[in-house]
This record gives structure tokens, sequence and C-alpha cells, in this order.
């Protein structure tokens, strides 16, 4: 992808200001789940084939990858994330809607668009 590093920066920073730990193994999963993502040609996102590319660069489970990205979601640093992810999203918070695949679709469409302004 064209401007990878760059794309790397935006989406850690997405990642921060919703209030992600960056330390925790599965921000960083999130991280690059995220570009795999960015780099799809379809407009539907599979997560089930991201978790398995993931599984063979980290060399653990698809299971784990799942485990390891929802961890990190349910364990925000910041008292105000459900205010940070309305601004950063754009989209009101809902627990519901608060999950591994909505968060690497809105995160990548986030991106996505950036790109094309």
């Amino acid at each position: 992808m064209k401007g990878e590093k760059n794309c790397n920066i935006k989406v850690y920073n997405i990642l921060r200001q919703i209030g992600l730990c960056p330390k925790l193994k599965g921000t960083k999963i999130l991280l690059s789940a995220i570009l795999i993502a960015l780099n799809y040609k379809d407009d539907f996102i599979v997560v089930s084939d991201i978790y398995k590319q993931l599984s063979t660069q980290y060399k653990i489970s698809t299971k784990t990858i799942e485990n390891s990205i929802a961890y990190s979601l349910k364990h925000l640093v910041n008292n105000n994330f459900e205010e940070n992810f309305q601004k950063v999203l754009g989209i009101e918070f809902c627990e519901d809607y608060y999950s591994n695949k909505t968060i690497i679709e809105e995160i990548t469409r986030i991106i996505k668009i950036e790109i094309d302004n």
C-alpha cells in the first residue's frame, strides 16, 4: 500500500485516541488487522481471513488473535472512552456495536476516507 508507514501512524493514533493501551498485544494485533483490511480490494471485510493471515504472521491461533483484540477493546485505559469513541469514529457508542469486526471496519473506513481526500 502506498504510504504504508503513514497509514500505520494514522491507525496507531486513532487507536490511542479512542483509549486503547498501545502496550497490549491485542492493540498491536488490531493495528495489524486494520492494515490488512486497508489492503482489501473488496468493500466487504472478512475478519476470519484477516485472523488467518495474522495467525501466520504472529504464529498463534486465530482464536488467540480474536481474544487478544477483544481483551484490548474491553480494557480501555481512558475514562472518557465513550466520548472519545464518538469523536473519533463519528458514531454514538453502543456496547453491542463495539466488537472486533466493527472496530476494524470503522477505522478502515475512516482511513480510506482520509486517503481519498
